[in-house]
Order: C-alpha cells, then structure tokens, then sequence
C-alpha cells in the first residue's frame, strides 16, 4: 500500500483551497443510487468513516477547535481555518494517485485528545445528501415570484391560456411562469341551476409551473452554485413540463411587507364630559373615539361609515372592505379618566369589530344604542387603571396592540375605538364621569415590516403566490416519487444535479442498445474470492403508491364510498414476504367534474356537506397538467363578481375582450392530459397511479385502459424486474482502479463470463477501498429477450468506445 496517494482538497466558496495530510488514512467509499429491496428508498454516495491526524496542517485546516474561546462568524463565506464551523459540511475533492474519484462534501464528526494525540472523525457524502441538507426548512413560500406581477383582470386571465401573459413569459414550450386554470374552489358558487354560467372571479387563481417552482429553487443563496437539469425522453419532458401547482389558500390573497394598509388619527384632545345624575342605570359604558383629522387607505381596503355621525363629526365607524390579516397599533399621547360617580369603575382602551349590517341613519341622539348594537366583538384591549369614587387617573404614551388577526374572511366587517368604564361587581352607575384622549395614532400593520395579507378584487396588481405549508425538499423529493425520477450529477459537475425517470436512467440496458454500450468486467472480476447469488431477499406482497387524502368534497365522497384514495394503485406479489413497501406523496389527488353538465371539465377543490352549498378551504397542495384551451361552446360563460347575501345571489360580469363578456372557450386543468386542441378529448397520460373506481365526468373507459398512468409509465418496469422469477443479485469481488472509478456510470451495464456462463447486470452499489484492495460490486443480472442473440456483446476496444463523461451516481 505504500504506493497509494490520497489527496483531499477542501474547497472554500470563494475557491480558495487547503490540502489534508492524509498519512495512514483508510479511505473505503460506498457508490450506490437506491435500495433494489425498497422501491421508495433512495440513496447517496458515502465514504466510510475517515480518521485524520492531527498534524499541525490539519489542526490549522479544522480551526484548533479544542481552543475553547474560538468563535465563527456567519457573516464570512470562509469556512476553513479560523472559521471553521464543525457543524458545517466543506466542499471537497478527492484524488487517488492524481485521478479525481470523488467530489462531495466533508462531515466532521468529532475530535478527540489521547494522552496529547490528536485525531479527527470525518464523513464525505455525495452532492445529493448535501443539496438536500442545503435546503434544510426552507419553504416553497419563501421562493419570491414578483417577476409575474400583473394586474388581475379578464384579459390577463384569458391571455395566460394561450401561454402569454403581459410579463415577460410568451413561450408555450418554455412552461413557466403562471397560468389560470379554470378550477372551482367554491367561492361564491351560486347552487341555482339559471347560475351555472356565471364564474365568480376569484374561483379563478393562478397556478405555478412545476418547472417555475425548481427554477426558482435553484437560483436561492441557499443552493449558490448548483444547477439541475431534467432528462428524458420527449414524451416525459413534455408531460412534466406541462404540470401546474394549483393555488391551495382559502381565499385569493396577497402577502406583502412595507405596505400601510391604513392608518387614520385625531390631533389634540377629544373629550366626554357627563354629569347626567342617574340617566344612565347601567354596569358599563361605551365612549366611541373618533379620528376626523387624517384618513388614509391602501387598496381600499378601509371606508368610513357615512350614515353614522357625531355632533357632525365622522371617521368614528370605520369598515373593511376586503378579507384582511393584520396587526394593529393604537398610541394615545395621554388618557385621562376622572370618576365623579360613587361607583369603582375599570377603565379599558378597546377596539371591536362585526360583521357589516345596514344601519339605517341614526342621529347623534341614538348613538349609544348604536355601539350596543350587532354584539360587537372584542378584537384588543387595553387596561387603563381602577378608579375609584372622585379619582382621577392621567396616563401618557398608551399603547393598543393587536397581533396578527383575520379582520374579515368573506364579509364586510365594521370596527371602533373606544373608551370603556366598566364597574367590576355588575353594578350600574350614575353617568357622571369626563374622559379625555389626546393625540390620538391608528395604524395597520403597527410596523410596516409585518407581513400584511389580503384578499384580490378586480384591478389589484398581483403577484402569483407559491403555495404554503411545504418544504421544498419533500417537494422536490415527492416530484421524485410520483415520476420515480433518479438523482445524479457527474464528477466534472458535482453541483449540476440531473433528476431522470427510472426507464430513462437505465436506457442503456435496453436490449436493443445494450450491446453497444456494455462493458466487459470479465477480467476485473476476482474468482479467487467467494462469488454469493442471492435473492432480492424480503420482497413486499403488495406495492402501493398513492397520493395524500385531503378533506374537500370529492375526495371525501370517493374515500367514503370506495374506501381508497382517489388515484391509488396496488400491485401484488404472491412471492412476497413482507407486508407492504408504500409511496406516498406529499400531493393530494384531485378529482375532475363535469361542471354543471355543462361540459366544462374542471378540477373543483372546496368543502361541502351536500355538494351544492360550497366553501373555499385550504387544501393539501395538488399537482395537474394544464391542457390549454377547449372549447364549451355549447355552454358558454361569464367571469365578474357574484355577491351573497343570504340566499340571493346577485351577479355582475366583468366586460372586456369580448366587449360582450361571453367567453366559449376555458383554460383546463386536469389529472389526465389531453392532447392540444380546442375540441380534443384524446387522452396522453395520467398522473394518477391507477384507474379510478369511479369518475366525475364523463370518462372514456377504452382510452382509461390503454392510457399510461403514473404507475404504467414510471414504475410498471421497475416491479416487472423485481417480481421476475429470473432475476438474481449477484455479490462479487473485482479489482477496480481509480480510472474505473474516475469514469463509474451505474448506468452503465457490464457483462461478465465465465467458466458457468455469462450475463449483463446493472451495477447497484459498488464498495471501493483502492486499486490494491478488491472492491466489492453488488449486481443485478438483467433478464433479457431472445431478440438478443448472440448473448456475447461485441464489445468495442477503449478506442472505439463512446466517450462518456466520468460521473458519480449518488
């Protein structure tokens, strides 16, 4: 072994590079891709573990981190030397004899001093390891979209069927950006028969391309380097390139920063005097403030009262016009309570809101029965003092906070200010007391960097908005579940991540290419050590793939009368031996309805207990294919704006392009895809893993049977190789070198002969020490067809051999 050398470079962001000593160091690394024994596992590359010695190079390189008041700034990139960080993977390179075999990252593990010996416990794991860890909690929430801004409006909606919109995004087989799918969420859906043709707008929301989703993952700080890249044949690109992430939120929103939804004050004192002796009778009472001095509002969203006045003074009721969550801040310079009755009084600072209602006009003589009706809610409070007979109480600088609150959801909703006197044992008391409110401050939010949400009316700029609630990672790993996608990168790229469906990756062990592209292992293979042929072992009864059930109307009723989730598929072994091995995605299925009968097959994702009252929800996320345009010319439509008031439904349309407003063609959403066309119903695929019980629309059962779901095209070869009778795994030990190392594609077939015969095998996982130590390969023999014959590959000589980039398969 003397005449091995190692190199470990570890690699700062900014280039700059140290090298390990790596004397005496026993360096063994595991190559391998999946779990040929669980379908739902995937793997990555990873070295044994690494035990370096503390040289004073290496102490230097990892920080002396026995110095106890060593600290590391998170503000410097560097993170080698003095800002070394042992809970941060380093990039890092590795060589045998001058050949690159490896390129990953480092884990320190530990250190440890004995009797003044210093060593250190370090990992290296392969680039998909560290592009996950890289990601960690982020959330797809946190991908900002704001390139999409636009205005919300008819045209545009209609404009992003025909893959245009006013942005920047004209291109159909680019599939970015956003696009409106016509989905029903349930909100304001009119259940009269006479309505079906009227679209309230905000049941139209945009969906994000999938692709616009990993776009915008890859372009983070968190990932700075890396890029990705989807292969394929044309088919799956095509189809993966024509999925859409719905909007999931109950209602239409926006999320934003550094916007003053209102604000409104009254400069100066305003002041209640009474001294009305025994009118009043009462435990409490209601001194509505009022701020006529400044009102200012964003959007809309806040409009006085103009039916209720004061003395002639207004801006006391205030509503708010559109569903709102915010917080809310109310300073007061001074609050001042004088108690003349012979009653203990509490003394409150309150704001309180209620569901808007018609007020009719009162007068200034009924105005403290107006505060006493609706039952208002309290929203926040604030407490003044106890005050008891003839005290008076002056306090400066009050403060009225509220947090983060929904102020509305589908309803106008009014609110008030107010100072209220309360005796605490219930008591009435005489309506003798004089309060005062100087400099009087609202604002919503309170701090303009609180996150302010609102719901989109007609002619707001927005923004598409990446669903909530999912992390990035178990989106991208359920991306790679659903199209049963490999994960890799080459060893000349190590960040370039390439995610490919199974099929695809092992294109080369095709039989009709695997003659061309097979390497003869033949020599490498070392008989003189044991040769294990084994079963795949523990294989599972039965397979299940499906997607995660959610609470909205048509998954409820599926699950309730078929007790499945909708699009599920199970696939039996009668050889297995283990229960079940289970994929599951992160994704809900939705179930597509002829809308109405009306021949508009749309998604409809809302909450409903009989299936014609309906509310919006916020769903689990989803994943469809947008199918463009088609045509309900028999049954055409409006969009505009449907209010609810009881049981009446009132409907207005928007009225653009056509200047009629009636529109004969929509934008379709569906877990099928549909070949392009207006009128064409020819189905492509489906992203359901199985064939439904029932369907909600009119499905076509012959093309259902010959149309490749999920399971047929991503996973259907998969089973058929491990439930094959003839399959085996075979263990055995090759002599392998840096070079074959250097240049590993577990893609790869080889073919290995012998004196019992010969075959071609995958290679699944290869346990590679060095060129003087055999290396252990396990393999997995592919079983094929008597199409190819001869058996004996013509296998070209390394001149002759198409060149392929080295690569690492993790």
């Amino acid at each position: 072994m003397t005449d091995l050398n190692y190199k470990i470079f570890l690699i700062e962001p900014s280039g700059n590079y140290a090298e390990l000593d790596t004397s005496g160091i026993d360096f063994s690394t595991t190559f391998t891709l999946s779990d040929v024994k669980d379908i739902s596992t995937k793997k990555d590359t990873l070295s044994k573990n690494l035990t370096f010695k503390g040289t004073k190079n290496n102490n230097r390189i990892f920080g002396n981190v026995f110095n106890q008041s060593r600290y590391v700034d998170e503000a410097y990139d560097e993170n080698l030397f003095v800002n070394f960080s042992v809970n941060k993977p380093v990039e890092c390179f590795v060589l045998e004899n001058s050949t690159p075999i490896l390129k990953g990252f480092l884990k320190f593990s530990s250190a440890t001093i004995d009797n003044g010996n210093i060593t250190y416990e370090c990992i290296i794991t392969g680039n998909i390891f560290n592009f996950f860890s890289r990601l960690g909690d982020l959330q797809l929430s946190d991908l900002d979209f704001s390139e999409y801004a636009h205005v919300y409006r008819i045209n545009n909606i209609t404009n992003s069927w025909y893959y245009t919109n006013t942005v920047n995004e004209t291109n159909i087989f680019n599939h970015k950006g956003y696009v409106y799918p016509m989905i029903s969420y349930g909100d304001n859906v009119s259940p009269n028969s006479e309505d079906v043709g009227k679209i309230h707008l905000n049941n139209l929301r945009p969906a994000i391309y999938t692709r616009r989703y990993l776009d915008k993952i890859f372009t983070q700080p968190a990932l700075s380097g890396f890029t990705y890249e989807l292969k394929g044949d044309a088919a799956f690109v095509d189809n993966f390139d024509s999925t859409i992430i719905p909007y999931n939120k109950e209602l239409l929103s926006q999320s934003q920063t550094n916007l003053q939804l209102f604000s409104f004050k009254k400069n100066g004192a305003q002041t209640l005097s009474f001294n009305d002796g025994d009118t009043h009778l009462k435990p409490n009472i209601i001194n509505v403030l009022n701020f006529p001095d400044s009102f200012t509002t964003a959007l809309s969203t806040v409009s006085t009262n103009t039916s209720i006045n004061w003395g002639g003074s207004m801006y006391s009721l205030f509503t708010i016009n559109r569903a709102v969550t915010t917080d809310l801040s109310a300073t007061f310079g001074n609050v001042y309570v004088k108690n003349n009755t012979s009653k203990t009084l509490n003394a409150f600072l309150r704001v309180k809101s209620r569901p808007k209602k018609p007020y009719g006009s009162f007068g200034s003589s009924a105005y403290n029965d107006w505060v006493s009706l609706g039952n208002f809610d309290i929203v926040g409070e604030t407490f003044i003092d106890i005050i008891s007979p003839g005290q008076e109480v002056s306090k400066d600088n009050v403060v009225l906070a509220v947090a983060q609150t929904v102020f509305s959801t589908k309803q106008d909703i009014d609110f008030h200010f107010s100072l209220d006197l309360e005796q605490p044992n219930g008591e009435a008391f005489d309506k003798k007391y004089i309060v005062s409110i100087t400099d009087s401050v609202i604002k919503s939010p309170g701090d303009l960097n609180s996150v302010v949400s609102y719901s989109v009316n007609y002619g707001d700029t927005i923004i598409p908005e990446p669903v909530e609630g999912v992390k990035q990672k178990d989106f991208i790993k359920s991306l790679c579940s659903l199209f049963n996608l490999y994960t890799y990168s080459y060893l000349d790229a190590p960040k370039h991540i390439i995610f490919q469906p199974y099929n695809s990756y092992y294109n080369f062990c095709r039989p009709q290419n695997i003659k061309s592209t097979v390497l003869d292992f033949t020599n490498k293979i070392d008989y003189s050590d044991k040769v294990v042929f084994s079963s795949y072992g523990e294989l599972a009864k039965k397979y299940s793939f499906t997607y995660k059930s959610d609470s909205d109307y048509f998954n409820t009723l599926y699950t309730n009368d078929y007790k499945e989730v909708y699009g599920q598929y199970t696939e039996t072994d009668s050889l297995g031996s283990v229960d079940e091995k289970k994929i599951e995605l992160i994704f809900s299925p939705t179930p597509v309805v002829n809308f109405g009968n009306t021949g508009r097959i749309t998604p409809e994702i809302y909450k409903s207990t009989d299936g014609i009252n309906k509310t919006p929800f916020n769903s689990n996320i989803r994943i469809l294919y947008f199918n463009g345009i088609k045509s309900c010319a028999s049954y055409p439509y409006q969009i505009g704006k449907m209010v609810v008031d009881g049981s009446t439904y009132t409907f207005t349309p928007y009225v653009e392009i056509p200047t009629t407003g009636i529109l004969s063609l929509y934008g379709q959403a569906s877990h099928i895809r549909y070949a392009s066309g207006e009128t064409s119903y020819n189905y492509i695929s489906d992203l359901n893993f199985g064939e439904c019980a029932r369907y909600y629309f009119p499905a076509d059962g012959d093309q259902l049977l010959t149309t490749p779901n999920a399971y047929d095209a991503y996973y259907s070869n998969q089973l058929q190789e491990l439930t094959d009778l003839n399959n085996v795994l075979l263990e055995v030990k090759a002599m392998l070198t840096e070079t074959d190392i250097s240049n590993l594609d577990l893609r790869v077939p080889i073919f290995i002969q012998n004196q019992y015969g010969n075959a071609y095998y995958k290679i699944l996982e290869v346990d590679y020490q060095n060129r003087n130590e055999p290396s252990t390969l396990k393999l997995q023999k592919i079983n094929l067809t008597s199409s190819v014959n001869p058996l004996v590959p013509n296998v070209p000589d390394n001149n002759d051999r198409p060149h392929r980039p080295p690569l690492i398969m993790i």
